[in-house]
């Protein structure tokens, strides 16, 4: 893939888990990995689903970046403030690129 279609910078974050002074697990938070990691967007049709009474819109977006072993399904992609969860890693070409799949949920 031409470099030239990496066109849009990401961060890419992991969750971790804070504890208190006395040891117990707090809250999650999420750490960054990296915030220079160029990345190809593309877009596909948002569904529509009823969970507890609510309506919530999911959007599919696939990101295309350089190879990277770091990158798995517990992490998120952040792009211009808002997070998309990982759901899904491919190996395009051999440690060349990724396809990974993620969702926007609002």
């Amino acid at each position: 893939m031409n470099a030239g279609r990496l066109d849009r910078l990401v961060s890419i974050q992991y969750p971790t888990v804070a504890t208190d002074s006395f040891g117990a697990s707090g809250a999650i938070t999420w750490t960054t990995l990296t915030t220079q990691m160029w990345a190809r967007m593309e877009t596909s049709l948002s569904s529509e689903s009823v969970a507890a009474d609510k309506v919530e819109s999911t959007y599919p977006v696939k990101w295309t970046m350089r190879y990277s072993a770091q990158i798995n399904e517990s992490m998120r992609i952040v792009y211009e403030g808002q997070n998309y969860v990982i759901k899904g890693i491919r190996e395009v070409t051999r440690r060349h690129l990724i396809e990974v799949q993620t969702e926007l949920v609002s």
